[in-house]
């Protein structure tokens, strides 16, 4: 069977039409037409679908496809909606690590204070070089004066350069590291903090002797 504009509804022959097929498609068009088929009429791809069984009764409804800027929209929230799991999937795999890795908060002050000497460690070894290259530079400094009316030797040159080189390579590892203190400090304070709320209590719960010194 083919497809029929209807120009208003007539029920009885609706059911008629049903009862004589296993399942019949039916869509009212914005202009009011309706079209019903055994199959799905052409004039109802956009519009929303009714499939009836063949007492006439409502099999299942068949949604509109979405306009241009609905299915922006639902592509929208449905990122929305990923992101969120997403970050709930992180969150809680950051709990089982915390749990898993420390028995109390006394264990993360450990890790912290473990962690924080190593940077420290990294930024005396930092300053140390930086005062050797600065000694150098006063030591060059002090051999270009020799040289105020004549040229200065390429080797001077090159000597200068690596100083102004190291020097900066330097200054920079300490800048990094004193930056990573503090990215360090906060991250161990979140921890810290997720952990007490993780074990339904307070530092003085979790951690009484640390809670006790100030931790």
């Amino acid at each position: 069977m083919g497809y029929r504009s209807w120009r208003a509804p007539v029920a009885a022959a609706l059911c008629a039409a049903a009862a004589a097929h296993a399942q019949m498609y039916i869509c009212t068009t914005g202009s009011g037409q309706m079209f019903t088929g055994d199959y799905i009429p052409a004039a109802c791809r956009n519009h929303e679908i009714r499939v009836l069984n063949p007492d006439g009764s409502v099999r299942e409804i068949i949604p509109a496809p979405l306009t241009p800027e609905q299915k922006k929209a639902q592509e929208a929230a449905d990122e929305a909606r990923r992101k969120q799991e997403e970050a709930r999937l992180q969150r809680e795999r950051r709990d089982r690590a915390l749990l898993t890795t420390y028995t109390s908060v006394a264990d993360i002050e450990a890790a912290r204070r473990q962690t924080l000497a190593g940077l420290q460690a990294t930024i005396q070894r930092a300053d140390a070089a930086i005062a050797q290259y600065q000694r150098e530079r006063k030591r060059l400094d002090e051999d270009a004066e020799f040289y105020l009316h004549h040229p200065m030797p390429a080797r001077l040159q090159e000597e200068f350069q690596d100083n102004r080189i190291l020097l900066r390579q330097q200054r920079q590892v300490r800048d990094q590291a004193q930056a990573e203190m503090q990215r360090v400090n906060q991250q161990f304070d979140a921890d810290r903090q997720r952990y007490i709320e993780l074990q339904g209590g307070s530092a003085a719960a979790t951690d009484p002797a640390g809670a006790a010194n100030g931790y």
